[in-house]
């Protein structure tokens, strides 16, 4: 199998851009932002928000990360925005600087276990990156904390306090290094606090904290509730967090960055039910991203990992309803051996194949199907990726239809055909001609 730098190597090449590590030249918001555009939409989790009864660590120690990636596989996600930490004060990391700013024994606020880094491994195996979440201003529920840190609750961040968050959260970025493909930054409420640059601390200090150990971080600060909007130039797409799922986007950027919604799909934040049906959500996201827009979901997720039945059936509703694409046999991109007669392809040999570039398999497929007429038996169509002879995700073992003029739909599962936007071939077998086909089509269920 390939390593995480040999996969993202071949990545880039096919993209045209880098996808976790930092590119050779300055790239535009439109290029960073562009692998979280085709993902359309992912998941939003607060961890935080879990039983700690049992002591913080068994608690982070509890969470099964393999399994709930293989959920938010089943559930479609592009990524996954995960809470490091909110207002306890409690952080599912290891920190030694925020607990010698806060006098706390080590890993007593700060877990043992690196969850995010965790959880980033087991998402990345299944195609899906990782965000993480942390609030501006520290941990509003913890008063001694909040006094060591210097910071005033519902006031403006001081440099003092910037200075010292700044460092926690450098650390952090440090620790997850290229695992963390971006941040989701909360509580950002007094833009003034960070907009003069004549201030050591301000924008660009922020952003430095953040992009620390992985440069090419996409970064969203918030506002606030029912805004979709830019704070300072080091933002790349809108934090978005919003009541509804009701703005549409006119377009890609708002103000210059990637236009996103962040929302629940219960009825508040953490809480666990669905408020709208699986078709209202499923046609949502559609018009959002027939715009290029993105949309993250909040979800209920217990301390092992757990979503409940009802958001996680949802989710898997939305993958079957978005997650599916249709390519026009045609219009491929490249080809050995095969005729175009303009509305299909046919002469297709043992051997021969068809190619379609920029084919957007984030969030994950599991079906292929094609529409086909042959009265032959014996052939087949392979789904490769990348090359001719590159990685299998499936193989279609085609039936005879009775005739050259009698097409039908016949389908396959496939495995792995999840990670990034990819070169993919349809190679043939069996001569000769596998068939006339019309269209091929990636779906889920």
């Amino acid at each position: 199998s390939l390593t995480r730098g040999a996969l993202f190597a071949s990545l880039a090449l096919l993209a045209g851009t880098s996808f976790f590590a930092a590119p050779a030249r300055a790239q535009s918001v439109t290029e960073q932002t562009n692998w979280f555009k085709n993902a359309k939409y992912g998941v939003f989790v607060h961890h935080s928000d879990v039983d700690r009864s049992a002591g913080w660590n068994a608690t982070v120690n509890a969470f099964d990360a393999n399994a709930f990636a293989n959920r938010m596989a089943d559930a479609g996600a592009g990524y996954v925005i995960f809470t490091v930490g909110q207002g306890s004060g409690f952080y599912c990391a290891p920190n030694a600087t925020y607990e010698n700013y806060v006098g706390a024994a080590p890993n007593t606020k700060c877990s043992t276990r690196n969850l995010i880094n965790d959880v980033a491994d087991a998402l990345y195996a299944r195609g899906i990156r990782t965000i993480a979440y942390m609030p501006a201003t520290g941990p509003k529920f913890d008063t001694a904390a909040m006094n060591a840190l210097g910071y005033t609750l519902d006031t403006a961040p001081s440099q003092a306090f910037q200075t010292k968050w700044e460092g926690v959260l450098r650390t952090f970025s440090n620790s997850f290094g290229t695992k963390v493909s971006g941040w989701w930054i909360d509580g950002c409420y007094w833009p003034s606090a960070y907009g003069d640059f004549s201030q050591a601390r301000n924008w660009n200090t922020f952003a430095s904290a953040l992009k620390s150990g992985n440069s090419s971080r996409i970064l969203a600060f918030n506002p606030g509730v029912n805004k979709i909007e830019k704070m300072t130039d080091a933002q790349h797409y809108a934090a978005g967090e919003y009541a509804q799922f009701t703005p549409i986007p006119s377009g890609r950027l708002v103000s210059g960055i990637q236009w996103h919604l962040l929302g629940y799909l219960g009825t508040y934040w953490a809480e666990g039910s669905t408020r709208n049906s699986d078709a209202t959500m499923i046609s949502y996201i559609k018009n959002v991203s027939a715009k290029e827009g993105v949309v993250s979901m909040d979800v209920r997720v217990d301390k092992y990992g757990n979503l409940t039945t009802a958001q996680l059936n949802q989710l898997i509703a939305i993958k079957k309803g978005v997650r599916s694409f249709t390519l026009q046999a045609e219009n491929y991109f490249g080809q050995s051996g095969v005729a175009n007669y303009g509305s299909g392809i046919n002469d297709c040999d043992g051997g021969d194949y068809v190619y379609f570039d920029n084919v957007n398999l984030i969030g994950g497929y599991t079906r292929f199907t094609a529409r086909v007429a042959t009265p032959n038996t014996g052939r087949s169509v392979e789904i490769r990726l990348d090359s001719p002879t590159g990685e299998r995700v499936g193989t279609l073992n085609l039936n005879s239809t009775g005739s050259w003029s009698s097409p039908n739909e016949q389908t396959t599962t496939l495995s792995n055909a999840r990670h990034g936007v990819r070169r993919v071939y349809l190679v043939f077998s069996g001569s000769p001609d596998a068939g006339n086909f019309d269209w091929f089509r990636f779906h889920n269920g």
